[in-house]
């Protein structure tokens, strides 16, 4: 009889600990889930906020620029003002928008 219920026990615990193991293994996957879900929301929202900024310089960019130009009385061809429309480049619009203090052309802008 005590063997019987030494064996009962032995199998009572081998499927407590199997079912614990279990449970454990799925909690720490849902842990690591939503760490990683919320890792990967915090990355995209950073990028996007990146992005805005960078988007929001280079409207701000082109404006400062167009409004420089009329102010000085340079007139803009449609190609030419697209060309600024639509550029996304920082760096180029920062040498437009020197250049356009002192250029009498549009020309001379693109030059």
């Amino acid at each position: 009889m005590r063997e019987k219920a030494a064996v009962c026990y032995q199998l009572d615990l081998a499927a407590a600990r199997k079912e614990g193991r279990a449970e454990g293994e799925a909690e720490g996957e849902a842990r690591g889930e939503a760490k990683g879900e919320a890792k990967g929301r915090a990355e995209g929202e950073a990028r996007g906020k990146a992005a805005g900024r960078t988007e929001g310089e280079v409207a701000g960019k082109v404006s400062a620029l167009l409004v420089l130009l009329a102010a000085r009385g340079i007139g803009l061809a449609a190609d030419a003002e697209v060309r600024i429309r639509t550029s996304r480049d920082l760096a180029e619009l920062d040498v437009w928008i020197r250049r356009a203090a002192t250029v009498s052309s549009v020309e001379e802008l693109f030059a």
